[in-house]
């Protein structure tokens, strides 16, 4: 007669060392990027949230790169027809 035996014990503390060690991954992958939600699983409201904010935040800066490109030629524009004026007064 064949007897196949279950180690119930051994489950158990297989259970808890993947619960241990999918809790230690995740600690340490909130560490690594200091982020609290870096994943949608972790908290979807907040994670749909976040990327909202953070492309808002990457339109505005690049709008102020151009708002300051566009004050930079400007500036260049007044400079040069302040030369032209002066020249023009000789």
């Amino acid at each position: 007669m064949l007897s196949i035996n279950t180690n119930l014990g051994a489950f158990i503390v297989q259970s808890s060392l993947n619960v241990s060690t999918n809790g230690l991954n995740q600690a340490i992958e909130r560490m690594s990027t200091g982020f609290k939600i870096n994943h949608a699983k972790d908290n979807a409201a907040n994670y749909s949230i976040n990327t909202n904010l953070s492309s808002k935040l990457s339109s505005y800066e690049v709008a102020q790169d151009n708002v300051s490109m566009g004050l930079d030629m400007v500036m260049t524009a007044m400079d040069s027809l302040e030369l032209i004026s002066s020249h023009l007064s000789r």
